[in-house]
């Protein structure tokens, strides 16, 4: 009995190997298919969260109306001590938080295959709210005074902001992210309003 299944699968055992590797092939395709569309579908997901997070909080930044300040302006320097201050501060430094995680889930943490969402949009995004004074100079106030550590990234935030800024900058913009924040005439400025 055993003889006999030996000679019938005698003739096909040449082709097994083939098919295996045929089949095998086939698998790996199918798998990088659905690799490929699982990424896609998270990648959606994330940037339709971190955009819904950044229209919440982007509704509670300070503005004029209604208002007394807005983060437009760019000879306020808002401060997290001064009473009149400390909400709007607080406000934005929500704003920071929410960057350095949309900076960090695309950027940092698992580069593929969010990287594209940084590169594509949210790099941009992170430079538009580097235009307003107001907005980086709590940032500045935030790494300065080590009122957060970025979840051990400052530095590494701080140096990809810095060269973000430094790449996409006008002009009439400053020279460096942080220029003239140290100086006491803006402390002086900041007094005064």
């Amino acid at each position: 009995m055993l003889e006999s299944i030996l000679r019938v699968l005698t003739p096909i055992l040449p082709y097994v190997p083939p098919i295996a590797a045929l089949i095998a092939t086939a698998a790996f395709i199918l798998s990088c298919i659905a690799l490929y569309t699982t990424a896609s579908v998270a990648r959606a997901q994330l940037y339709l969260e971190l955009r819904n997070r950044f229209t919440e909080i982007n509704n509670q930044l300070p503005r004029k109306p209604p208002g007394p300040k807005d983060y437009h302006d760019k000879t306020w320097h808002p401060k997290p001590d001064k009473d009149e201050d400390k909400e709007a501060f607080a406000k934005l430094e929500r704003y920071w938080y929410h960057t350095f995680d949309e900076w960090l889930t695309t950027k940092v943490l698992p580069p593929w295959p969010f990287r594209r969402l940084w590169d594509v949009f949210f790099e941009r995004a992170a430079f538009e709210g580097l235009k307003n004074v107001p907005i980086r100079y709590v940032l500045y106030r935030m790494i300065r005074d080590n009122r957060t550590s970025f979840s051990g990234h400052s530095k590494q935030f701080e140096q990809d902001l810095t060269a973000l800024y430094k790449d996409c900058r006008r002009k009439d913009d400053p020279p460096t992210i942080f220029h003239g924040f140290d100086k006491p005439a803006v402390e002086a400025t900041a007094e005064k309003l």
